[in-house]
């Protein structure tokens, strides 16, 4: 049987208390006339009450108020407290993006905690975790098992980000030494070569074409290189060019475990909370085919859950339709003769996470000398083209 629930939605209000001070403020209510209803029972006089229309929009919410989120009230469930109490208890300290006055209203009204979540636009994954919960009596279990979950993807997060900012840093630094050397130190130099009329090696030529090139025409090359920028971008748009490029870059990442290492640890580690938490092996899939980064990954997944369908078992499906590779396959076939398939999905997660996390800090470690090394060439031609010309001058006037 399926449940259809009303969203609330949130309403400011402005009322004259029993003391006669004006007082404004913002409450939870699923129509406008159950909203006055409250206030008239709490105030004397409701001077205004508008409905604030973007309140009430789901919005996806922020890793970090996840994962502080769960731990919260993984705190206060554990510590037996009923869900309502652990909601009244927690709108005594509204947080700026978690609605907790929103979710401790649809609780009131005899929803469970999945629905109010739902409400919300909480993470799917985790929606889907709490519902079963619910019907297993482990919530406060499953929201420890959540957060740890969310904050090593968090975690994650901030690694990949901390990881690619300085060779970004160097990168931007080195583009921008390029323009100022084509814009304003080439062009000096030429005026004093030309007037000292001497003659010109063939890379300092090269540079000073270039130079001139970027001055006379960097508008137009300005333009075509956004017109290449977007029609690659509108290229990619088109959902044929896209599939076609997606089956290139996963069958290359099939054929190198580096790639694989970057694209199925996050799915795994779902995987397995997923049927930890009591999901069936079907839902599971369905639930976290958007996890996958690739189009063609995520279209082998629903193949792989018809077959299941048809009667495959989980490994038989992987294989037949290509999703992974010969070691995952084996692992989750041991999972399933062994009965611990949660276990063995947590084996493989840890080992394609170690490997992700080696190739990390290789690439980190090449990265930087990589473009260092770049901008010394780069200086490195740029002294060469303008100290040999003045070499040869010196050297003429010497002479002379």
């Amino acid at each position: 049987m399926r449940c259809y629930i009303r969203l609330m939605e949130q309403y400011k209000y402005s009322v004259i208390t029993d003391k006669g001070e004006k007082q404004q403020g913002r409450l939870w209510a699923e129509n406008k006339e159950e909203a006055r209803i409250k206030l008239r029972h709490s105030y004397q006089y409701v001077v205004a009450l508008q409905e604030e229309r973007e309140a009430h929009k789901k919005k996806s919410w922020k890793g970090k108020d996840t994962v502080e989120f769960c731990y919260r009230l993984s705190l206060l469930v554990e510590a037996g407290i009923p869900i309502r109490r652990v909601f009244t208890l927690l709108t005594k300290k509204p947080h700026p993006r978690i609605p907790y006055q929103q979710m401790s209203e649809s609780l009131n009204r005899g929803h469970s905690l999945s629905m109010a979540l739902r409400e919300t636009g909480f993470n799917r994954i985790g929606l889907t975790m709490v519902e079963a919960a619910e019907r297993a009596g482990t919530l406060g279990e499953t929201l420890q098992i959540m957060h740890a979950y969310f904050q090593r993807e968090l975690a994650w997060k901030k690694q990949i980000q901390s990881a690619s900012t300085y060779p970004a840093f160097l990168l931007f630094l080195m583009l921008g030494f390029m323009v100022v050397a084509f814009v304003f130190i080439i062009p000096s130099f030429k005026h004093v070569f030309e007037s000292m009329q001497i003659p010109l090696p063939l890379l300092t030529k090269i540079l000073f074409a270039i130079s001139d090139g970027l001055q006379a025409h960097f508008l137009l090359i300005l333009v075509l290189f956004m017109i290449v920028i977007a029609g690659s971008f509108a290229w990619y748009k088109r959902p044929n060019h896209t599939l076609w490029l997606h089956k290139h870059l996963w069958a290359w990442c099939q054929a190198h475990e580096l790639a694989m290492a970057f694209m199925v640890p996050r799915v795994l580690k779902v995987w397995s909370l997923l049927l930890a938490s009591g999901v069936s092996v079907t839902d599971m899939l369905t639930l976290s085919q958007s996890l996958w980064p690739n189009q063609e990954a995520r279209r082998r997944q629903a193949l792989v859950g018809q077959s299941i369908r048809k009667g495959y078992t989980l490994s038989q499906a992987l294989q037949a339709n290509q999703l992974g590779n010969d070691f995952l396959w084996e692992l989750i076939e041991i999972g399933e003769e062994t009965g611990d398939m949660t276990g063995m999905l947590n084996h493989a997660y840890r080992y394609y996470e170690r490997l992700a996390e080696t190739y990390s800090r290789q690439c980190q470690k090449l990265m930087e000398p990589i473009l260092l090394s770049l901008m010394g060439i780069g200086v490195g031609i740029l002294i060469v083209a303008i100290m040999v010309p003045m070499f040869s001058a010196v050297t003429s006037v010497g002479n002379g």
